[in-house]
C-alpha cells in the first residue's frame, strides 16, 4: 500500500528471526483443534482487543505461505473484506463444500448460499475482524458440545452468509500457483503455495 503505513504482525508458535524488525506473538500452545485456526484466533482476537484496534484502521488476517506478487492496495479495504476462493470461484453454486449438517454452527442448508470464501485471507476494520473470531470460536464451541467437527472455512462461509461482506476480492488476490490462471484473472495480485502436487 504504497503512500500507507503499513505494520506486519507475525503470529506464529515459536519464535524466530526475522529479516526485519516485526511485531512478533506467540500463540498458545495449548490444547489444539484438529483444524488448527482455533488457537491462532483466539491469540489474533485477544492482541486485537490489548492494543491493535488502537494501532491500526484495517486489520488483514492472511496465511503465511502468500507471496505478494503484484500492488495490494486501498482497493481492498473495507468494513469486513472476503476472499472469493479460487478454486471454487469457476464451480456451480450447488457444488459448494458449505458445511450440511443442520446440528453444526456452520450449517448453509442446501440450496442456499451465495458465493463460497477461501479461509487463506479475511479483512475490515478490528472490530468487525473482532465480531467475525467471536462468532468463528461460539461456532467451534458449539460443534464441540454437538460432537461435531467443522473446518475454520465452512465457519467463515456461514459468516459471510449470514454477514455480507462490504468488499469481495477476487481470486487474483489469493491464486494458487498450481493452476495456471485462466482468462478472466489477468493479473496475480497475491499467489499462494499449494499442497497439490503438480
Amino acid at each position: 500500500m504504497t503512500g500507507h503505513q503499513v505494520i506486519f504482525y507475525v503470529m506464529a508458535d515459536a519464535f524466530f528471526k526475522l529479516p526485519h524488525r516485526q511485531p512478533m506473538f506467540k500463540v498458545g500452545t495449548g490444547r489444539w483443534w484438529p483444524d488448527g485456526p482455533l488457537a491462532p484466533m483466539k491469540s489474533l482476537g485477544e492482541h486485537v482487543v490489548s492494543h491493535i484496534q488502537d494501532e491500526v484502521d484495517f486489520l488483514f488476517s492472511m496465511a503465511a505461505n502468500q507471496v505478494f506478487q503484484s500492488e495490494f492496495g486501498v482497493e481492498t479495504l473495507g468494513p469486513m473484506v472476503a476472499q472469493l476462493h479460487a478454486w471454487w470461484y469457476f464451480r456451480n453454486t450447488k457444488n459448494f463444500p458449505y458445511e450440511r449438517r443442520p446440528a453444526s454452527a456452520a450449517c448453509i442448508p442446501f440450496g442456499q448460499g451465495d458465493f463460497y470464501y477461501g479461509s487463506l485471507m479475511v479483512g475490515g476494520m478490528p472490530h468487525n475482524i473482532l465480531d467475525f473470531i467471536e462468532n468463528y470460536l461460539n461456532g467451534v464451541i458449539h460443534d464441540i458440545k454437538n460432537g461435531l467437527h467443522s473446518t475454520y472455512e465452512k465457519h467463515l462461509n456461514k459468516y459471510f452468509y449470514l454477514n455480507k461482506p462490504s468488499k469481495l476480492l477476487s481470486p487474483e488476490y489469493s491464486w494458487d500457483i498450481a493452476f495456471s490462471p485462466p482468462p478472466q484473472i489477468q493479473y496475480v495480485k497475491v499467489a499462494r503455495g499449494s499442497h497439490r502436487k503438480l
